[in-house]
């Protein structure tokens, strides 16, 4: 099949940014309305930590605390991931930004993006990035880039069709967000995000800033993800398990046994006549499982699931839509996902600038 190439540019970089600029500033304000709405628990939760210390615990004091314990851990969230964004923000420049999760997949999808390692990006770099992965690896050499700036990235690269109503979907939001990390939290957001049920990895210590870097491009410009696709529907499932009605007979039962056809007397056994039923009944069973797993490939082929993923049995090749341009750079964390370097940021847009007086009143206060 020729590749169908459709080059449509409805967005431009600057979207992006004012988008990310807009998640970011809703964040940021959500965290502080959360810090000012819950403030006293902070002199709550010094109280309840003094009496864990003296082994207070059955006290009506700390029986009283133990019931606001949601709220001590709404306000302890809050101010760290404001404690965490200034510290990037004086780490790494005022131009990086943290994300909510949930908040930078809705930009994913919106613009048609994919998250990968670089060597799957197939578009053009910018000189920012360049120069800003060149300051990264310098933090990295410097060892003031650590695990706490970015974890060890792992990639999808299976997927288990069991529900075929639901099937192309979920893939296609894996491939979006593709991680696979040792932190419990961020798989459990990644697992929301996505529709799958996702396990956090084993701990690795970061070997180099690579592996703690992505990339976020649009999905034209990235190589689709290698994926082994299984399937495994009820349906298939109780096909693959069926039994023929036939048992399989044991020979010596039926030794000595002919039948008598016009007039001739052929030694075909009760043996083989229930052989040949069993063997009739498999082939069925067979083709039934073939024609089900074809019928199962069929809705991927039709899909255009090849733009995001490279399968075993899709041969077609992918067709490119573009509306957008620019990648951008990013590391995982455990207060989001922590971008490095963007494009298109326009000086007079009011969502950049209202973003950034409200970064610098966290940083001053």
């Amino acid at each position: 099949m020729s590749q169908t190439i459709s080059y449509t540019r409805p967005y431009e970089e600057a979207h992006v940014t004012a988008d990310l600029s807009a998640k970011a500033m809703l964040w940021i304000t959500l965290l502080c309305d959360q810090v000012e709405q819950n403030k006293s628990y902070g002199e709550l939760i010094q109280t309840k930590d003094a009496l864990s210390k003296f082994g207070l615990y059955n006290s009506q004091n700390a029986m009283l605390l133990g019931e606001m314990t949601p709220q001590m851990q709404q306000y302890t969230e809050a101010t760290n991931t404001l404690a965490f964004m200034e510290e990037v923000w004086e780490k790494f420049g005022k131009e990086v930004m943290v994300v909510r999760y949930d908040h930078f997949f809705e930009i994913l999808e919106k613009y048609d993006m994919v998250c990968g390692s670089f060597n799957r990006y197939m578009g053009a770099i910018p000189q920012e990035a360049i120069d800003t992965l060149n300051r990264l690896d310098e933090m990295w050499r410097q060892k003031e880039f650590n695990q706490r700036y970015g974890l060890t990235l792992g990639y999808a690269s299976f997927y288990l069709l069991k529900d075929e109503d639901s099937g192309i979907q979920p893939l296609i939001n894996r491939i979006r967000i593709p991680f696979r990390v040792s932190d419990r939290g961020i798989m459990k957001q990644i697992s929301n995000l996505t529709g799958i049920k996702l396990n956090a990895t084993e701990n690795s210590d970061l070997g180099s800033i690579t592996e703690a870097l992505f990339i976020a491009a649009p999905a034209a410009d990235m190589k689709p993800l290698e994926m082994n696709v299984s399937l495994a529907t009820d349906k298939l499932g109780k096909l693959r398990n069926a039994e023929p009605s036939t048992p399989e007979p044991s020979p010596h039962l039926f030794a000595g046994y002919g039948l008598r056809f016009s007039g001739q007397t052929q030694q075909l056994s009760e043996y083989e006549i229930r052989m040949s039923k069993r063997r009739e009944e498999i082939r069925s069973i067979e083709q039934a499982v073939k024609d089900e797993e074809n019928r199962l490939k069929d809705i991927f082929r039709t899909s255009d699931i090849n733009r995001y993923a490279k399968i075993d049995f899709i041969s077609e090749e992918p067709k490119i839509v573009r509306i957008l341009r620019d990648p951008f750079i990013c590391s995982l964390t455990p207060h989001g996902v922590l971008i490095h370097a963007k494009w298109g940021a326009e000086a007079e847009d009011a969502t950049i600038k209202r973003y950034e007086q409200l970064r610098d009143a966290v940083m001053g206060m």
